[in-house]
């Protein structure tokens, strides 16, 4: 953990002293690995000393078991475990904690006879306090002398405090000193228990009131100081009431005025409630009363007149309080910064230009002596007298030629003068006087040059040096560009114009500006200089900028056309796409599908764009055609066989139909390999065309190798041949390599014959051919059977 976290945690501590979880944080922080070094033990012991000062002994005590934690074995342990003892002994009266850490010490420290004597006094009270309470409560009530009762009671509670510090015992004792303070209110010791009661008890108005009473009668100075400045972080910390702290605070300011503490918390309180007159009260109470050293009173001085000027608006007021700062120190900024203004709003130039020359001959930094003799200077350039006033300002510049003020005074009074050639030579030694690096500033200077040269006839060659140089600095400013155009223009010199409009062009964000540039420079380049690879440029960037200029399409058409440009013909198309409508448009893809197919060798770019046509447009001229030699030759076949599918529905007739349909089943077939669909084709010819012998031929075919005998069986049956289907069926049978074939097919053969012909005796025949093949076969022998029963063949 860092100690810079643990010290914003004590931070936290010093306006939240109660607050457990900053202590459990604290507590974490401290004993986590790493936590402990000499710089965290530096920072608690001096945190620890803060807290002793402000005799808040909880505090101390906290700290204290927090660095026992890490010194265990070390030499200083017992030394601090000893005073851990005293705390809760003497301060804090807690008679079982300072038991328990006596007891300790003398484990440390076994030869220790004040650990040894306090450990037996406390051991032998806590048999017997209540006794000893008992007693003193009964002499309390037997007396009627105040001191005697306020004392008697007092004892009484201590014992209380040491030993039963549970919540009934705190009430008790509280209660106790509470009638000891009311019989003898000056019973200082009785106060300072009840203010550790409370603060036990966390009864913050008693502890107000316990610390209010040592306050008043503390035996002492630093006991009354001590118990004001806690009353105070008593109200503001705990109670949350400022204005009694402020009356603490205060009331610790009586007692000594120079209290760091009181100074700290009534400045910022008075300055938060804006109570200006309190404030410096302060201030003056302390210098009035000695509480500020020497060196410090013009610091008090500043604060009442920094008040008075601008908190209570009141320079008259302030103008003494500042005279005063200004007899100790001519220079202080603050102070002349009151002057220059009281003065020159009461137009007292005189007196201000004394009080800057008595300050600038106590200054010892050249810097500050340069810049209050320019402000000496300037005093002299306001009573109009110009020649006087640039003598005065080249004065300050031969002893300080880097003091920006009396330059840029020059420059004024040269410009008002009208001193052209003063005025330039003293922007080029600025000018080589700032480093190239520095950009702002170059070009402020060349941008001051210029100003002055458009003011001369005949100066068009130095303007435009000074013009190229800012425009080389600032390459994203327009101005410069737009008047080098306009310069050289005038000057004829146009491929110069021609250069510099390109950087305008380029520089411009108006889109119609811009494009209205690069047209001027195209013309001239492809009229006026026959640049064809310019003018080309300059096109392509006008149509970058307005993608529907026509002269730019058309320019760029012919260019590329004529240099064989065919991507950049191409992109040129693609640009057209969006802007062109109707048969323009299918004219447009159609070329461009054209120079992909024909120039660019992007053959399926050229299919998706005939694709696109084909959606809006599939009657064009042509299309199906180049489309399926395309696809063709690309091996597209599946956008083959979408072209032919379009040929079949618009065919003229059943015929053409037929034809473009025996090509549609063989691309399916042989390119596709899409057995269905050949297949759907070959069934659409016979559709077409009953009895289409190639048609027949290769469904046939595909049938008997898919052994889809239901698929051949609906073939013939579309024909009306199942004649020919058993013929078919029978001489497979035939040549059948196996039995199990034979079998399926003889058995197709029959069930063909029973239903579909009604020849059941030649079904009886397939039986028959079953059973000589397989015997046994149960299924056929019943078959024939019935088939024999129904035609009572007995």
């Amino acid at each position: 953990m860092s100690v810079d976290h643990i010290r914003a945690v004590l931070g936290r501590l010093q306006s939240e002293p109660e607050s457990e979880s900053a202590w459990m944080e604290l507590r974490e922080a401290i004993t986590a690995p790493g936590g402990v070094g000499e710089g965290v033990e530096r920072l608690l012991a001096g945190e620890r000393a803060s807290y002793e000062a402000r005799r808040e002994w909880s505090s101390v005590a906290l700290l204290l078991e927090l660095e026992l934690s890490f010194v265990a074995g070390s030499p200083v342990e017992a030394t601090m475990r000893g005073e851990l003892a005293r705390i809760w002994d003497e301060e804090l009266r807690n008679g079982r904690r300072a038991e328990a850490e006596f007891a300790a010490l003398i484990v440390l420290r076994p030869e220790d006879e004040h650990a040894l004597e306090r450990l037996e006094d406390l051991r032998e009270k806590a048999e017997k306090w209540r006794k000893l309470v008992d007693r003193y409560v009964a002499d309390a009530k037997a007396t009627e002398e105040p001191a005697l009762k306020s004392a008697a009671l007092t004892r009484a509670a201590d014992l209380t405090l040491c030993f039963g510090r549970e919540k009934s015992g705190l009430r008790k004792a509280s209660a106790q000193l509470a009638e000891a303070l009311r019989v003898d209110p000056k019973n200082v010791r009785a106060a300072g228990l009840a203010e550790i009661a409370a603060m036990a008890a966390e009864d913050w108005d008693t502890l107000a009131g316990a610390q209010a009473t040592l306050v008043e009668h503390g035996a002492d100075q630093p006991t009354r100081l001590s118990a004001a400045l806690r009353l105070g972080r008593t109200e503001s910390l705990r109670r949350r009431a400022p204005e009694r702290a402020m009356e603490a605070f205060e009331r610790a300011l009586s007692i000594a005025p120079g209290n760091e503490e009181a100074i700290a918390y009534l400045t910022e309180a008075y300055a938060a409630a804006a109570e200006w007159d309190r404030l410096i009260a302060v201030y003056e109470g302390q210098l009035r009363k000695g509480g500020v050293k020497p060196h410090e009173e013009v610091g008090i001085l500043v604060q009442i007149a920094m008040i008075q000027w601008r908190m209570k608006e009141q320079p008259e007021a302030a103008e003494s309080s500042f005279e005063r700062v200004r007899r100790a120190d001519p220079q202080h900024a603050g102070m002349l910064a009151f002057f220059r203004e009281f003065c020159t709003a009461r137009e007292d130039k005189v007196r201000l230009a004394t009080i800057l020359t008595d300050a600038q001959r106590a200054s010892k930094d050249a810097a500050e002596r340069a810049a209050l003799a320019g402000e000496i200077a300037k005093l002299a350039e306001a009573q109009d007298n110009a020649q006087k006033a640039i003598e005065q300002y080249k004065s300050v510049l031969r002893a300080d030629p880097t003091n920006v003020e009396a330059r840029q005074a020059l420059k004024r009074l040269y410009t008002q003068t009208d001193s052209q050639n003063a005025l330039l030579e003293l922007y080029r030694q600025d000018l080589e006087r700032t480093p190239s690096d520095d950009i702002p500033a170059r070009l402020g200077l060349l941008n001051d040059m210029a100003r002055v040269y458009r003011g001369r006839p005949k100066s068009e060659s130095a303007l435009v040096s000074v013009l190229i140089q800012i425009a080389q600095l600032d390459d994203k400013d327009v101005a410069p560009i737009q008047e080098l155009v306009h310069v050289y223009e005038a000057m004829g010199r146009f491929r110069d114009v021609l250069t510099y409009q390109q950087k305008l062009a380029e520089l411009t964000e108006d889109v119609a500006t811009k494009a209205e540039l690069y047209r001027a420079i195209a013309r001239r380049w492809g009229e006026q200089f026959s640049n064809v690879q310019n003018a080309q440029s300059a096109y392509e960037a006008l149509l970058a900028c307005d993608a529907s200029d026509i002269e730019a399409q058309q320019k760029l058409r012919e260019l590329y056309q004529k240099r064989r440009a065919w991507p950049q013909l191409f992109a040129l198309a693609e640009r057209q796409l969006p802007s062109t409508e109707g048969s323009a448009k299918i004219d447009l893809l159609m070329e461009m599908a054209r120079l992909c197919a024909e120039r660019l060798d992007r053959g399926a770019q050229a299919i998706a764009i005939m694709k696109d046509v084909l959606a809006v447009e599939p009657n064009t001229p042509g299309l199906l055609d180049s489309l399926e030699k395309l696809a063709e030759r690309e091996k597209d076949f599946t956008t083959v066989t979408d072209v032919l599918e379009r040929r079949v529905e618009s065919a003229p007739d059943d015929a053409a139909r037929v034809v473009v349909l025996q090509r549609l089943g063989a691309v399916y077939a042989d390119r596709q390999k899409d057995t269905t669909a050949s297949t759907n084709a070959w069934r659409r010819v016979l559709e077409l065309s009953p009895g289409h012998p190639r048609a027949l031929r290769v469904l046939r075919e595909t049938f008997v190798a898919m052994g889809d005998w239901i698929g051949l069986e609906e073939l013939y049956a579309s024909q009306n041949d199942l004649e020919g289907l058993v013929d078919f069926l029978s001489t497979s049978a035939d040549k059948a390599p196996d039995a199990a074939t034979k079998i399926a097919l003889s058995t197709r053969i029959a069930r063909v014959f029973e239903e579909r012909i009604g020849a059941p005796m030649r079904a009886a025949r397939s039986y028959e051919r079953i059973l000589s093949v397989r015997p046994g076969d149960a299924k056929s022998a019943r078959a024939l059977a019935t088939i024999y029963e129904s035609e009572e063949k007995w």
